[in-house]
């Protein structure tokens, strides 16, 4: 077991097993990838936008700069960024490269669909709390017919392992409920950062909610989204594929992203990476 915040190796991805909008143009040019930075965006471009009361409203905007090889590319500064808002350039009135203490919940998908993949998801789990910030805060929340918060926000990670290693794959999907039940969570965040983490197949059927009203809540809430899974999104049934666009869509829309690899530790350590490197600015 590796201590949670210790230093361990930082593994990538074939891009060939990374979907999303950022694999699409990374395969369509890698070399270009060298040359400019890419930027995932947590909140509304504009970073200072005028209420009706002239009062300027301060946004945070989380940047992550991937390289060819799909890993965060450190050491940035302030200089090596622009931000526009209608081609007009906007004022940074802060930047950091801390890696600034977040909450974190992982919605992890229990149902019987993913019943050959549990021990993959429990070793992705482990990956996510093992290389979080030690100052994270993080919580569990697991589906099955329905989803429920197994662990609150706060807990320590050897109790989220713990009831993790009891969890059984049972039921149908109700991944959309998940997500929604996920912000009812960080309601309570004691951090500005805010983070889910859905490990999952994407068999929804049977959620109250829809993607398009849990898109809004999330941007509202400002949690941003990883999702990690095995996702077809050329697959013969039209279903099975409109649900991977449609989790690819809100995913990217949170300022996250989709990976698809069968290889969940893996991809679970490359978004651990990603979050503790990514940049903020105001």
């Amino acid at each position: 077991m590796v201590p949670r915040g210790s230093s361990k190796s930082w593994p990538t991805l074939p891009l060939r097993e990374i979907s999303g909008s950022f694999a699409s143009f990374l395969l369509a040019a890698p070399r270009l990838a060298l040359l400019f930075a890419f930027l995932i965006l947590t909140a509304p471009i504009s970073v200072a936008a005028q209420a009706d009361h002239n009062e300027a409203h301060m946004v945070l905007v989380n940047v992550t700069v991937l390289d060819h090889t799909d890993r965060a590319i450190p050491g940035l500064e302030a200089e090596q960024f622009a931000v526009l808002d209608n081609q007009s350039s906007q004022g940074v009135t802060y930047f950091s490269n801390a890696d600034e203490p977040a909450s974190l919940i992982v919605v992890l998908d229990a149902t019987a669909s993913m019943a050959a993949r549990i021990d993959e998801e429990r070793k992705a789990l482990a990956e996510l709390i093992h290389r979080s910030n030690p100052q994270d805060e993080l919580a569990l929340i697991v589906i099955h017919d329905e989803p429920q918060v197994v662990v609150h926000l706060g807990a320590s990670s050897s109790e989220i392992e713990r009831i993790a290693g009891a969890i059984q794959a049972d039921g149908f999907g109700s991944l959309w409920d998940g997500m929604n039940l996920g912000i009812k969570e960080l309601q309570s965040s004691r951090c500005r950062r805010k983070t889910m983490v859905v490990i999952s197949d994407d068999g929804d059927k049977y959620s109250r909610h829809t993607p398009s009203e849990v898109m809004p809540l999330l941007k509202k809430a400002d949690v941003q989204v990883y999702a990690i899974g095995v996702f077809d999104r050329y697959a013969n049934r039209f279903q099975v594929r409109m649900r991977a666009l449609q989790l690819d869509e809100v995913v990217s829309a949170t300022g996250g992203r989709m990976i698809s690899s069968n290889d969940f530790p893996r991809a679970a350590a490359l978004i651990s990476y990603e979050l503790r490197h990514q940049r903020r600015r105001f």
